[in-house]
């Protein structure tokens, strides 16, 4: 059912204003509900099987049979949909065996990689503050596969960009936080005081990557752009880079090792 027939009701009307409220992001002054705005209309999504039921319509369905009582319980339960109903777009084989980036928050990265044998999560971070810090690159790639090992390091996909000019893909960039964040568009670390880290890798065999849709961003990442690229937060970090989304990877498939984003 298009989405437009299926939200004419009060009280699926009222669903749909829910979730704008949960989802904006009043600093993003071009669109703030943008990415919901995206979610049937992305033009990445004419490469998906006509049959896959996730739509807008089917997050709304959801919606009405939970009844989510704030917004916090609602947005938990629409980041677990997008998750669960990956939405992704074309293949991109193209980039395959070419070498990504991406940064991630060392908080995060903790959770994933904590060591069975209970290790807390604060312990954790330490122990990745440590690693990233090893002056060596490469005494600090070897060591960091050692220390992490095989632990995939997303519970979920991971996003990666790459540079089509330049095989490394921080080749343009300082190693300063500010310039990372607004080159790469990540809005959801701007003025805040998250640990950042970015790491280079190649997928796996096993592992190919695919243009992201507007499902890949949660309904809440205003900053995704619909286009397959990056969007710089301001406009003199120069053009958007090419970005894709894949299965997680491990520190084993890492080419240049974690480093730290300075303040």
């Amino acid at each position: 059912m298009p989405f437009e027939d299926f939200a004419v009701t009060p009280e699926r009307q009222t669903i749909v204003e829910d979730i704008r409220r949960t989802t904006s992001n009043p600093d993003y002054t071009l669109n703030q509900y943008q990415t919901f705005d995206n979610m049937d209309s992305d033009p990445q999504l004419d490469h998906l099987p006509a049959t896959d039921p996730a739509s807008r319509s089917s997050l709304i369905d959801l919606l009405e049979d939970e009844a989510p009582t704030d917004d916090a319980e609602r947005l938990d339960h629409i980041f677990d949909f997008c998750h669960t109903h990956n939405q992704r777009g074309e293949p991109a084989n193209d980039v395959n065996s070419t070498t990504l980036g991406h940064v991630n928050n060392i908080a995060n990265l903790a959770h994933r990689v904590r060591a069975p044998a209970g290790e807390t999560a604060e312990q954790a971070r330490a122990r990745i503050r440590q690693l990233v810090r090893i002056s060596d690159p490469v005494q600090r790639l070897a060591s960091q596969k050692q220390s992490l090992g095989s632990t995939p390091l997303s519970p979920y996909q991971m996003w990666a960009f790459y540079d089509e000019e330049n095989d490394a893909p921080f080749e343009t960039f300082t190693d300063s936080r500010e310039a990372n964040v607004v080159r790469l568009g990540l809005g959801h670390y701007d003025n805040t005081n998250h640990e950042l880290i970015r790491w280079t890798h190649r997928l796996p065999s096993n592992i190919n990557p695919f243009k992201p849709t507007a499902w890949d961003a949660d309904a809440d990442n205003v900053d995704w752009r619909p286009t397959g690229k990056t969007r710089p937060l301001r406009t003199d970090f120069g053009d958007g880079l090419s970005e894709v989304v894949h299965e997680s990877i491990s520190a084993q498939d890492f080419v240049t090792p974690a480093g730290p984003l300075e303040v």
